[in-house]
């Protein structure tokens, strides 16, 4: 009965619904179309101000030759767009390529990234950690982290402009 008593109540919404006003439907796709749009104009600045700031850090550490690790960057991230650098993702260890593995059994430096949105400004900081990926018993393998320099990067919309500028840069370190 109860099974009855819900089909009943679908049908009569999904008739309520059939009967809304013809353009409502259109409205709320053209709506979601252009908000999407914006969307993806706000992620291109977003990507833009990250590119700019890992640009910034490889060139203060003069790292000719960088690995980054992508967990902490944007899913539509343009990876191809800085040269000569590696991405790697930690989620994944035994996933790594050979070679990768290699290069950080040898102990690499690696920049991790994180982002903050406080009101108008985010905070871009870029960690330049040494990595080490140590092999384990059975296969297992443990990667060591040590903090050693880092950059802060401070970006505040500007209305005026319609994008993000650059307010503030900190290189520090231990």
């Amino acid at each position: 009965m109860k099974k009855y008593a819900i089909v009943f109540v679908m049908s009569f919404v999904s008739c309520l619904l059939v009967g809304q006003e013809k353009n409502a439907p259109s409205q709320v796709v053209q709506s979601t179309a252009e908000g999407n749009t914006q969307k993806r104009e706000d992620d291109n600045q977003l990507n833009g101000i990250l590119i700019e700031s890992l640009r910034s850090c490889l060139k203060h550490y003069s790292d000719l030759k960088g690995y980054i690790c992508k967990d902490g960057l944007p899913a539509d991230f343009p990876f191809d767009s800085i040269q000569d650098v590696t991405f790697f993702s930690l989620w994944n260890i035994s996933g790594l390529s050979t070679s990768l593995q290699k290069d950080l059994s040898k102990g690499k430096w690696s920049y991790f990234v994180s982002i903050e949105l406080q009101g108008r400004k985010i905070n871009i900081t870029i960690e330049r950690n040494h990595v080490t990926l140590i092999k384990k018993f059975l296969r297992k393998r443990q990667i060591y982290i040590d903090i050693s320099d880092w950059g802060i990067f401070t970006y505040e919309y500007s209305y005026e402009k319609q994008k993000w500028l650059l307010i503030k840069t900190e290189y520090g370190g231990i």
